[in-house]
């Protein structure tokens, strides 16, 4: 859509405002975001203020051809600190338009087109104003019935939901950007069907006061079906203190000892700092001869619990858990075939490691 305002002393065939709606006329009241419109135009003026009436405004030319005259110009406010300048009253006009151009100019925002949806953010400080939904080609700003807030709550959190690997209200809550949008009451189906659970394994406080003075492993696995590398298993390692989470494709279990020895290094050399405990079940895979010389030479204690008791390694098994539980909503989500579970499991580590944790104080 594109208005073109002339200047006003021309005759009204050359000061036409040219809006090109593609031909398309909407029932009902709805405002779009329009970023080649010039003017901000509504069809209403009952929430206009500071009214002018100019006789000599330029005139609307709408895709059938037809011209129709712009009765007032004024103000609008649709919510807090959403103040609309110029905007044209065109009470024949099918729908309330919202020009990109003049939005910048008058909220001094920021206005980002993102897949579905446009974001607008208040400068310099990034605070959210409005977001407007994609509908039909069209970027809908939807407001409630009280005008009170212009945003589309609902979808916006669903989406940043299914973004952040199905992430829980609370933990969308921390987010600073998401901040102010209220709580979605949708429920995802995705989330239900993957994170039906049996009895959860009892907590554990935690013990260690420093990064890496306590991981905790265990493997999963195998499963029937391979990753698209070829894997079966995957190996988990959980720091107790940074809730931090490494994840290793693996295709049989005689390479976790290697696996652990690399990550001992990568610890030491990328963060300088050792490994004081692991903690892991009763497997043979934790408890090889290169991997006992290793703990040995290096001071490191081994904690492994009883056999066939997986509560005594609690916290890994729960993060297990959540890995699964995300990593099967993501691929429910997005109908990936099953051959890329190792994928989706990757992808989960990845989100999670970037969600804020409730365990961890501030």
């Amino acid at each position: 859509m594109k208005t073109e305002l002339q200047d006003q002393g021309q005759s009204s065939s050359s000061s036409d405002v040219q809006i090109n709606m593609a031909g398309i006329f909407l029932q009902g009241h709805p405002w779009i975001i329009d970023s080649g419109a010039s003017e901000h135009i509504t069809r209403n003026n009952y929430d206009l203020i500071d009214v002018q009436t100019h006789t000599s405004i330029p005139s609307v030319k709408i895709p059938n051809g037809d011209s129709t005259s712009v009765q007032a110009m004024g103000s609008l406010r649709l919510s807090n600190g959403f103040h609309l300048q110029r905007v044209l009253y065109i009470p024949k006009f099918h729908c309330n338009l919202l020009s990109v151009n003049r939005l910048i100019s008058d909220l001094n925002c920021e206005i980002t087109f993102i897949n579905d949806l446009c974001i607008l953010q208040e400068l310099p400080s990034k605070k959210l104003i409005g977001v407007g939904q994609c509908r039909d080609g069209l970027y809908y700003l939807d407001l409630p019935k009280d005008g009170g807030v212009a945003m589309s709550v609902s979808p916006h959190l669903d989406l940043w939901h299914q973004r952040l690997g199905h992430a829980s209200d609370n933990k969308l809550h921390h987010i600073s950007f998401l901040r102010g949008l209220g709580r979605s009451n949708n429920l995802c189906d995705s989330c239900i069907r993957a994170k039906q659970t049996r009895l959860p394994f009892p907590n554990s406080a935690i013990k260690s006061t420093h990064c890496f003075e306590l991981i905790h492993c265990d493997i999963w696995g195998g499963y029937k079906i391979e990753s698209i590398s070829g894997a079966r298993y995957f190996l988990t390692i959980f720091d107790d203190f940074t809730r931090a989470v490494w994840v290793y494709l693996i295709k049989n279990k005689s390479e976790v000892p290697l696996i652990l020895i690399q990550f001992f290094n990568m610890v030491n050399t990328q963060f300088e700092q050792k490994v004081k405990r692991l903690r892991a079940d009763n497997g043979a895979e934790f408890q090889t001869n290169a991997l006992s010389d290793y703990y040995r030479q290096n001071g490191i204690l081994l904690e492994t619990s009883c056999t066939d008791t997986p509560q005594q390694n609690g916290v890994v098994e729960r993060k297990h858990r959540h890995i699964l539980e995300v990593a099967r909503a993501l691929r429910f989500q997005s109908g990936l075939p099953i051959n890329f579970w190792g994928e989706c499991i990757l992808t989960t580590v990845y989100i999670i490691n970037r969600l804020p944790s409730p365990i961890i104080s501030n």
